[in-house]
């Protein structure tokens, strides 16, 4: 016959059981940790397939770019895995007469492709010397086929991202709820019980029209007690935690025989601030007081949650009182009494979240409470993240680019801890709602600071160049790290392992070595901020490094394994989360396209990234022959412009009939007062364009497909986030699903 296995409880002993194979656990099992965790890992597989068929697509862009038709890398130094770029070394200096140096003083200052050379031989009569000027050119070719692959691998990422997010993964969270039968399917949610309603057996009365009632839990408005006996319980876990090894039993009513027992604390402890034992004492007994005050307070239902025995019975009791808020608020619509409490209250229900979801502390807040929290949240969030860049901007003015770099890792080491504390201070319904704010603070601190402050901070030049703070070789360590970094940090899981075989077997009581034995805690927020970074940053510079899509999809698999080892090997069990982290993340994986196709572009349109422009007229003949050039200017001041450089000298050799150059900004990003957009060649400087033909019909049809994309996708964003707050308000919470409800009764389960 047939099997059927279920997830065991933990601690488990009466049921045979078994652990979760690695290999062999689908993505419909894995949502038994949560539809959340089901979601995540359908989504990463999805994605790192479509980046692999959109790295193929740009094979042929891979072997241009490696070839010695785009850079034959006569000055070496390029990396192997970097020569599938666009990085460009075929450079030489060219005669530049009407070049200043004043011409390259925007930020981010460099003056590292302006020049100039003095000689005694162009010594004027008064004797003073005349000043020849050079401009650094890329002479790396800009074939259009490198545009239209690039453009294919465009529009067959929004085809793709767009039936991912509104149809499969819709499709997938529908089939992974119907697979999985918990608490919630048999649960209804009041969220406007009258205040004077804490009597749990009126509740049962009032339900029991629609069937049997198994359970009602009233929730009360007693925040300040529940805190308090959640942080007696953190004191007496960390007085536990200081019992001398083969003590007598821990007995949480005796604190002075508990003191007794404890051992001092060690240095590592006393330099990490711990409390000793009868510090923890008194802080124990201070609580209880503030507990037996809070407890003789007077406190208000906030919240009902009732559970039917079957699913048949709680879809009865949404379709009889499912409202919506506008009806709630007008006390629209006639109503029967008996579908009213008490014959006079109408009743917000809806389906509720998984139990363990639930953040049972901020049930009692109210809507505007929790929204006045959540926009302070985000406006601290902004300065934050400001903050960080005007530290990235002067860290390079004032110490050079490397200072910068070291600036933006760190920050983007500290800036998921940083939100999530932020977040700490909100109030949450239930811990999806939570994961969902903190995955939206992340994710937007870790895309400006790994890609758009690093666009802003660099110099436009040095976009394609070889420098050891460029644009693509920061991109390289990115990949590699990210590559690493899971294997290395979870899988090894140092501490963990440490709290399992070090510290576990040395503990005091079953429940002291219990606690050390769970794991380590996870987010999925984290979880799912690396991988929509990993997409952003890949879009962000897929034109430029292809290459990036085969890096970023073996990133992500190796991301799917890792995390599925840890799930079901390492992390400690976490609350049951539902789909509303996934709806998040569909968002901005859907705006990452809006990155492409803009950003894709001006990269195409700013080719070969040099700021020069080929002239009519040949050079005269002062220019000709072979000289030492002052990088940066004759003054000596350095490459940077404020000294903290040293003088390059570079060599340039000039032959009769070379063309002249002139200085033509081709960064499109940075024109003053507005940006050209979109990016087509009819916005380039008049006497100063530098397309060609074949880069002026390319550039044209990326310029107006980014048109086309941006004003799609945020039409497309304006109108689901119009019907979403259209049916908070004036539809009913309940949707009734086309699946038959399952025979299992409660009790059952």
């Amino acid at each position: 016959g047939t099997s059927f296995v279920q997830r065991a409880e933990a601690g488990e002993s009466e049921e045979p059981t078994n652990l979760y194979s690695v290999w062999g656990t689908s993505e419909v099992d894995l949502a038994d940790f949560g539809i959340g965790v089901g979601l995540y890992f359908f989504t990463l597989r999805c994605l790192a397939v479509i980046l692999f068929i959109a790295g193929c697509i740009n094979i042929p862009n891979l072997y241009y770019y490696s070839s010695p038709y785009y850079n034959d890398d006569r000055e070496g130094g390029v990396d192997s895995l970097l020569r599938a770029s666009a990085i460009c070394t075929n450079e030489r200096w060219a005669a530049c007469p009407s070049c200043t140096r004043d011409e390259w003083d925007y930020f981010p200052r460099k003056f590292d492709r302006y020049a100039e050379a003095t000689t005694a031989t162009a010594a004027q009569d008064d004797g003073s010397s005349t000043v020849l000027k050079f401009i650094k050119v890329n002479e790396c070719q800009f074939f259009d086929d490198v545009g239209y692959l690039s453009f294919f691998s465009l529009l067959f990422c929004c085809v793709s991202i767009l039936v991912l997010c509104y149809w499969v993964v819709k499709r997938r969270e529908i089939r992974f709820d119907e697979s999985m039968q918990t608490t919630s399917d048999y649960a209804v949610q009041v969220a406007n019980p009258p205040g004077d309603a804490k009597d749990a057996e009126e509740w049962k009365d009032f339900f029991e029209q629609f069937g049997q009632v198994s359970w009602v839990t009233v929730a009360v408005d007693n925040e300040d007690l529940i805190r308090a006996l959640v942080e007696r319980r953190e004191l007496m876990m960390q007085l536990k935690w200081l019992r001398r090894p083969n003590s007598p039993p821990f007995d949480k009513f005796d604190l002075d025989g508990a003191v007794e027992s404890a051992s001092p604390l060690t240095l590592p402890q006393k330099l990490m601030m711990y409390s000793d034992a009868p510090a923890l004492r008194e802080q124990i007994r201070k609580m209880d007081a503030h507990i037996e005050e809070y407890s003789n307070s007077h406190y208000e239902a906030s919240e009902v949650f009732v559970i039917f025995q079957t699913e048949h019975e709680q879809r009865r009791a949404l379709e009889a009182l499912s409202e919506s808020h506008w009806n709630v608020w007008t006390k629209g619509d006639h109503r029967p009494k008996n579908l009213m409490f008490r014959g006079e209250h109408r009743l917000l229900v809806k389906e509720p979240p998984e139990p363990s979801s639930v953040r049972w502390r901020d049930l009692d807040e109210t809507f505007s409470v929790r929204a006045w929290r959540r926009a302070l949240t985000t406006f601290v969030t902004m300065l934050i993240i400001a903050a960080g860049c005007v530290v990235i901007r002067i860290c390079r003015d004032l110490y050079g680019p490397a200072a910068g770099a070291l600036a933006i890792s760190v920050l983007n080491t500290g800036a998921p801890y940083v939100c999530m504390y932020i977040t700490d201070y909100e109030y949450h319904l239930n811990e999806g709602s939570k994961q969902a704010s903190r995955y939206t603070k992340i994710t937007a601190s870790m895309w400006v600071y790994t890609a758009l402050i690093t666009t802003v901070v660099t110099p436009f030049t040095d976009t394609v160049s070889n420098e050891d703070d460029s644009v693509l070789r920061s991109l390289h360590a990115i990949y590699f790290f990210e590559l690493l970094r899971g294997p290395v940090t979870q899988i090894l899981d140092v501490s963990g392992h440490f709290y399992r075989h070090v510290m576990g077997p040395r503990a005091a009581d079953q429940e002291t070595m219990n606690f050390l034995f769970q794991g380590a805690a996870y987010e999925l927020s984290e979880r799912y901020t690396n991988m929509t970074s990993m997409l952003f940053l890949t879009f962000y510079y897929g034109t430029i490094f292809p290459a990036g899509f085969f890096f970023a999809a073996m990133t992500l698999v190796v991301h799917y394994w890792t995390d599925k080892f840890c799930l079901l090997r390492n992390w400690a069990q976490a609350p049951l989360l539902g789909s509303q982290i996934s709806r998040f993340c569909r968002v901005f994986i859907v705006s990452t396209l809006i990155v492409f196709a803009f950003i894709s572009s001006y990269y195409i349109a700013s080719f070969p990234f040099d700021n020069t422009c080929d002239a009519t007229t040949t050079v005269s003949s002062e220019y000709v022959g072979n000289w030492t050039l002052k990088v940066g200017g004759a003054e000596g001041i350095g490459i940077d412009g404020h000294g903290t450089a040293p003088v390059v000298e570079a060599f340039a050799s000039v032959e009769e009939g070379d063309v002249e150059h002139y200085f033509c900004n081709q960064d499109m990003l940075r024109y003053k007062p507005n940006i050209a957009f979109p990016a087509v060649p009819g916005n380039q400087p008049e006497g100063k364009e530098w397309m060609g033909e074949d880069q002026e019909k390319i550039a044209s049809l990326y310029g107006w497909t980014s048109v086309f994309v941006v004003s799609a996708v945020l039409l497309i964003l304006f109108v689901r986030l119009f019907i979403i707050q259209y049916q908070f308000v004036f539809v009913s919470h309940y949707n009734p699903s086309d699946a038959v409800p399952g025979e299992e009764r409660f009790d059952d389960l």
